[in-house]
C-alpha cells in the first residue's frame, strides 16, 4: 500500500516515481524493494526522507507531500490524517522478522515478548 497526505487520485506509475518518497530503512542503506520494482519499468523513484522506523515515516507524512509504501500491515498505523491507496505497480512479496541480540535469547520477559508477537503474527509461531 502507498500512503500519502494528498488528496488526489492514485497516481500513475510515472508520477508515482517523481512523487517525493520516504524510504523505511534501519540501517539507513537503500535502495529498496520499491526501488527495484520501479527500475524494472525503467523509471527511478525520488527518494527525498529516509527513516529508520515506519512510526517516523508517517508522523512526515501526515505534515508534507511526501509518500511511504510499505506493506500493508502498516495500514493498522494509519490515522486519518492520511490516506492508502495501492501502488501504480507489482511489489514482490517480503518477510517481517524480529531480530534482536543474543543477550536476549534467554531472558525471560524478552521470551515472552517474542511470544506474544508470534501468535498475532499471520504466519505463527516458527520455530
Amino acid at each position: 500500500m502507498t500512503v500519502s497526505s494528498g488528496s488526489d487520485g492514485p497516481p500513475s506509475l510515472a508520477d508515482y516515481a517523481d512523487l517525493p518518497h520516504v524510504l523505511v530503512s534501519p540501517s539507513g542503506r537503500g535502495p529498496g524493494p520499491v526501488d527495484a520494482a520501479v527500475r524494472a519499468h525503467q523509471l527511478q523513484r525520488r527518494v527525498a526522507l529516509r527513516v529508520p522506523h515506519f512510526a517516523t515515516a508517517l508522523a512526515a507524512i501526515a505534515h508534507s507531500d511526501l509518500i511511504l509504501t510499505a506493506s500493508s500491515a502498516v495500514q493498522d498505523l494509519v490515522d486519518d490524517s492520511v490516506r492508502s491507496f495501492e501502488p501504480p505497480l507489482d511489489l514482490p512479496p517480503h518477510d517481517v522478522a524480529m531480530v534482536w541480540h543474543d543477550r536476549w535469547t534467554h531472558d525471560a520477559g524478552h521470551r515472552w515478548f517474542r511470544e506474544r508477537v508470534a501468535e498475532v503474527s499471520p504466519r505463527g509461531p516458527e520455530a
